[in-house]
């Protein structure tokens, strides 16, 4: 970061020199910062001014901690070209001016620049109303010297005493500065403690600020207007910030003390809005009013006063009772259904007139008049602010011949300047009796569009045509990044309109909370070593969000490998990947899959990298189709970068015709081509001749090969290839095809740890059967390992798990002993007339151990394999992606040392699952360990898709997952995501 400090006095004297005469406090000035590559295309897709200098309308947010009038850039502006700028444009890495004033075109957009000023377009003057591009952070202004060009608001904290129906005394608030520095006042955004991330909250109506814009030093005046507030203590808050100087806006708090005479009329006001479908069978809830004192009134009237339409349209939409009254009670206004089934789509006023009367003479006596069906006479008028007035807006909506459905109502976003936009998804479907024949549905033409409360061009929507609505459709709603730059911290509110010509339509409410940038949090990378789609072959991406409380972001690259026949992947409900790169948010709690199609004849093999928070995590699940009726599956965690080095157990072990054969795929995650050397080991820890040649892989690149084939000295044994790169970050993946024609996946190992390390699941005999690659990745020397099973709770007899070439009493540990670099496979006896073995396993090591288990099960007669990894250290809850839908089931395996675990269920959009009891969370009493499958009908998750949250009350809380894919007669293990 440059220091502007330091430079100031030289850059002002340069400044002035260059200008041939001091800036002064209007200047125009330079902000130099960083763009994101959306925002700089944005920034270069403006439309040019129509005159020369014209500006952007009203303040606008240029980037962290700086506001300002901005100037529409021409298109010189726009390619970096400031050479037509007074001065000097400073190259922020080097101090020194950008020759000519003109940026490389090789710095852009990390570095780039912005013509801004504290004065407003002239009056009458044609300004720009489109949102402008804001800089992600900024290295400096032009002649904006930190320590001296600020404001200073006194007192920061103002408290305002009032009492209703006396004149209100303004509290002066005193900006004040080191110079005449141009400062504006700005409705509440966030609070500065939280770093500028929390949602935006608007300064309260009730306070007035009596000047939005001036110099310091100034007395900006503070009023209250308490317009309906009863007695009590409010609070409201805004900032003050300079124009065109960098700084933090200065937080000033606001307190209201205010007082209602007793004689007064007060009355607690409900939301005025409601929303009304045409053709639904019950109305909009009732609004509650709340009567708190009638001052010296002993009684009260009620009426409706109707605006939209008037009394005369005849049209009687609105109810209230008691009509009259005495003393402070309640008042529920209420929609008469005949009546609002009558108005045509469009929003309706009324008010709820409230007046307080002292007493009231005989209906005989004359001055008569009639509310709503109540004669009553008035001796006067009561309270000095009687009568009150409570609006009631009614918003009524088309019914319409297909129904909408969407992930949350209003589709909500959240976004900050140079964050991921995300998309929201509005489902259409055909309604059973529609209105209009199905022929001419099938002919009906629908048109999509979106509209802003605020007219700017932030929300987009594709398709915008739909036809046939005999089937169903989906729409996608996206904030527009073009549409986004320099909008104010503050609540936004859109509408999807869909019209359908003869067809009534539908209008969907959208709500974006924007807030203002704070430093850009920077994502994890993370890898999926091998995605593949295409000539047998698809892939799964199951991401989930694990922060219950706030949506996640996320971006998906795509890399295309050597091996790939097509060019583009297909992923839906994206379409073909033009620029292999997908961005969207999973909402709190919930998850979001995708599949490739796998219906091509030619193949697509790369990897995929994901940015995103620690928050977001996931699984890849590779299918491979065997025959008409049976697929294989395996799942690999998303994973960290290895580093420069990884291990790969292998083994090719068996007779010719019945052999194993590991596969695997290696990527290059840097920017420059590298060189990995290959060292093999067999288990007895010696190395294999003739060893392989090294790996040549060029920038982001990723291979697949087959072990034996690309390196023969593994064929026909077990061990571990060794893989060193000579410069970049690479990672890896093994393939594991079995003699029975199916196959898992499972990860590589970077390293090892001398903790305790557990196996969650272990499974033998009655079609089951498990073998357990232990990996001493040390370079060192042997390791020695304490190995111990221990039966599950759901075993009926205790007896030790049978394994080959091993004897050991159960419950009982014993050693083995690993050579430095290479593997141990133990492997139980999985004799198909043995009862049932299931239960898990713990392994203390003298030095670093990893490794993984791979479970061949029996499933409907065809054998499948899943591996899962060891796991090490402790964690009391965890988070499992489940898939109970077409088929597929979902098992979980714990292993628990407290007496019980509690499970949340979430649906893909992260709504928690309810139980018969009211409850969202199912307890199950569990002490060790145990399996079970999801989609039993206690669980109430039977045909959903998810993630489920598992806590225990003990310590280590262990879990495993378990998939089947029955139609397709295939099973495979998911690991679970600890917290």
């Amino acid at each position: 970061m440059w220091n502007v400090t330091r430079f100031s006095l030289a850059l002002s004297l340069a400044l002035s020199a260059a200008f041939g005469q001091s800036l002064g406090v209007h200047a125009d000035r330079l902000a130099v910062g960083a763009m994101s590559f959306a925002v700089w295309d944005s920034y270069r897709s403006l439309p040019l001014p129509r005159f020369a200098n014209q500006k952007f309308c009203g303040v606008r947010i240029v980037g962290p901690n700086l506001r300002a009038y901005v100037y529409v850039p021409n298109v010189l502006e726009q390619n970096g070209d400031f050479s037509a700028f007074g001065a000097k444009f400073l190259d922020p890495l080097t101090e020194f001016p950008f020759p000519g004033g003109i940026l490389p075109r090789s710095r852009v957009p990390t570095t780039m620049a912005m013509r801004i000023s504290s004065l407003p377009p002239e009056e009458g003057e044609a300004c720009l109303g489109q949102s402008n591009p804001a800089f992600l952070s900024l290295n400096y202004v032009t002649d904006n010297n930190q320590s001296q060009d600020q404001v200073f608001p006194a007192p920061v904290a103002v408290t305002l005493n009032h009492t209703v129906g006396s004149p209100s005394a303004p509290a002066n608030l005193f900006v004040g500065g080191l110079s005449p520095i141009p400062f504006v006042v700005i409705p509440e955004e966030v609070s500065p403690e939280s770093g500028f991330t929390s949602p935006p909250r608007p300064t309260a109506s009730w306070l007035i600020i009596g000047a939005k814009e001036g110099l310091a030093s100034q007395q900006v005046p503070l009023t209250v207007a308490p317009s309906s507030l009863t007695a009590g203590t409010y609070s409201t808050s805004f900032f003050v910030a300079p124009l065109a100087r960098i700084q933090s806006p200065r937080f000033v708090s606001v307190a209201l003390n205010l007082s209602v005479p007793p004689n007064y009329l007060q009355i607690l006001r409900p939301p005025p809005e409601a929303f009304f479908t045409k053709g639904s069978t019950s109305p909009p809830p009732s609004k509650e009013i709340t009567i708190l004192t009638l001052g010296s009134a002993t009684t009260f009237v009620a009426e409706i006063v109707y605006v939209a339409p008037p009394l005369s349209a005849n049209v009687r939409w609105l109810d209230v009772n008691p009509k009259t009254g005495a003393g402070a009670q309640t008042l529920t206004a209420s929609f008469v259904l005949s009546e609002i089934n009558k108005l045509d789509r469009g929003q309706y006023l009324a008010f709820v007139k409230i007046s307080a009367l002292t007493g009231v003479r005989s209906l005989s006596s004359g001055n008569e008049t009639r509310s709503s069906g109540v004669k009553i006479s008035l001796l006067n008028d009561g309270p000095p602010n009687s009568p009150q007035f409570v609006p009631i807006i009614l918003n009524v909506f088309p019914s319409s011949d297909f129904t909408v459905t969407t992930e949350e109502d209003p589709l909500t976003f959240t976004y900050a300047p140079g964050a991921l936009g995300g998309v929201r998804r509005i489902g259409i479907d055909p309604v059973a009796n529609p209105t209009l024949p199905p022929a001419a549905l099938q002919q009906l033409n629908f048109s999509v569009s979106a509209s802003t409360e605020d007219g700017g061009n932030w929300l987009s929507v594709s398709p915008l045509q739909l036809t046939d609505m005999t089937k169903s459709h989906t729409v996608e709603v996206r904030l527009n990044p073009q549409g986004l730059g320099g909008m104010l911290p503050d609540l936004y509110k859109a509408w999807v309109n869909i019209n359908a010509g003869a067809a009534t339509g539908a209008e969907i409410p959208v709500s974006l909370t924007m807030t203002q940038a704070g430093p850009p949090a920077a994502p994890r990378r993370r890898v999926f070593a091998q995605i593949v789609d295409g000539a047998s072959w698809k892939t799964s991406i199951i991401l989930i969000n694990t922060d219950t409380v706030s949506p996640q972001q996320f971006k998906l690259t795509f890399r295309r490998g050597v091996r790939a026949v097509a060019t583009n992947l297909e992923l839906p409900p994206y379409g073909i990947l033009s620029n292999s790169q997908i961005e969207d948010i999973i909402p709190r709690g919930g998850s979001l899959t995708l599949t490739t199609p796998g219906t091509a004849s030619q193949l697509w093999e790369g990897w995929a990298e994901l940015e995103a928070a620690a928050e977001v995590d996931g699984t890849a699940i590779f299918s491979l189709t065997e025959g008409p009726t049976q697929d294989s599956e395996g799942a690999v965690p998303l994973k960290a970068l290895s580093g420069t080095r990884f291990l790969l157990p292998f083994d090719n072990s068996g007779t010719v015709g019945q052999r194993f054969d590991t596969g695997f795929a290696i990527l290059n995650a840097g920017s420059a081509a590298t060189a990995v050397s290959v060292t093999v080991r067999g288990e007895d820890g010696l190395p294999r001749t003739p060893q392989a040649e090294s790996i040549q892989l060029g920038p982001l690149e990723h291979r697949a090969f087959s072990l034996p084939d690309r390196i023969p000295s593994t064929a026909g044994s077990r061990g571990v290839v060794e893989f060193i790169s000579d410069s970049s970050d690479i990672a890896g993946l093994g393939l594991r095809f079995s003699p029975l024609r199916n196959f898992t996946s499972f990860e590589t190992v970077a390293s090892g740890t001398t903790d305790s390390r557990k196996l969650t699941h272990i499974a033998d005999g009655a079609g089951w059967k498990t073998r357990i690659v232990l990996v001493n990745p040390s370079q060192g020397g042997p390791v020695n390992v304490q190995v111990r099973f221990n039966t599950g709770t759901q075993m009926t007899t205790v007896r030790s798990l049978p394994l080959v070439g091993y004897a050991y009493a159960p419950g009982s540990a014993f050693p083995v002993n690993i050579p430095a670099s290479t593997s141990l496979t133990l492997e139980t006896q999985g004799n198909p007339g043995d009862p049932l073995w299931t239960g898990w396993a713990e392994f203390t090591a003298s030095g670093p151990l990893a490794g993984f288990a791979v479970f061949q099960g029996d499933r409907l007669g065809l054998r499948s394999e899943g591996a899962v990894p060891l796991l090490s250290g402790t964690s009391t809850r965890f988070f499992l992606p489940f898939d109970n839908v077409r088929g597929a089931e979902t098992g979980l395996a714990l292993v628990n040392p407290g007496t019980s675990v509690r499970m949340v269920f979430r649906t893909e959009a992260g709504t928690e699952v309810a139980f018969p009891d009211g409850s969202t969370s199912y307890s199950q009493a569990l002490q060790g360990h145990a399996a079970f499958n999801l989609a039993n009908p206690e669980y109430r998750i039977g045909g959903v898709r998810g993630v489920v949250e598992v806590t225990t009350d003990g310590q280590d809380l262990l879990g495993l997952g378990l998939r089947f894919n029955d139609p397709r007669r295939a099973f495979t293990s998911l690991p679970v995501v600890r917290r």
